[in-house]
């Protein structure tokens, strides 16, 4: 799995432990300069930002053949990844990466999410692979998002190369808050098909 891209707008935002926006409940020493210091150290830049990350755990869940080794999908791409064997006319589970370890400001407004996937099918026999799923998981309702942003094409049928395909859409049929990117188990979630009549794909993900 590579990168999660996303590009926000924000204005000043200062936020205590707790989450209040006010001086009262911050941890925040306002009557010393050198702790002023660090309040303008905390404050985002206003205006247009963009922040990257690469997810730091995966995890399986659904119906379909399951993937081994999720979490070799998180992290930047090393070689390994998580396989999943699918046979003719199956799915795989579901791949979920998540724990992207983002702190977006209380008040950013999201434009957009970006997100590359490094992928291959290491299938010896010319079987075709494709995406069934890519969406965004919603921690809040815990569920995959309605909106489905599966590339079309045919995986790359490899042992030795790898394919990085890039995703994007505005809110990826959600509504997009910096609380719901922040959580910890927001991510994507993969799912593989075996196009094939027959033969089984080895989906990959790194």
């Amino acid at each position: 799995m590579k990168n999660l891209i996303l590009l926000f707008i924000c204005t000043i935002c200062v936020i205590g432990l707790d989450g209040n926006l006010n001086a009262e409940n911050s941890p925040i020493d306002y009557s010393s300069s050198k702790k002023e210091s660090k309040v303008e150290e905390s404050i985002p830049l206003v205006g247009s930002n963009t922040v990257t990350s690469y997810a730091g755990g995966g995890f399986v869940f659904g119906d379909g053949n399951t993937w081994a080794g999720a979490n070799s999908a998180a992290g930047a791409p090393n070689g390994v990844g998580a396989e999943s064997l699918v046979f003719a006319g199956n799915t795989s589970a579901y791949l979920l990466v998540k724990d992207f370890n983002f702190n977006i400001p209380c008040n950013a407004t999201i434009e957009s999410i970006t997100i590359d996937i490094t992928r291959r099918n290491e299938a010896p026999n010319p079987v075709d692979a494709l995406d069934a799923t890519v969406s965004l998981f919603n921690p809040n309702t815990l569920s995959v998002s309605t909106f489905n942003n599966a590339d079309p094409n045919v995986w790359l049928q490899s042992t030795t190369s790898w394919e990085t395909i890039t995703y994007t859409d505005m809110t990826w049929g959600e509504t997009l808050t910096p609380e719901l990117i922040n959580n910890e188990r927001f991510g994507l979630v993969i799912e593989s098909t075996n196009a094939s009549a027959f033969g089984r794909i080895e989906s990959n993900v790194d």
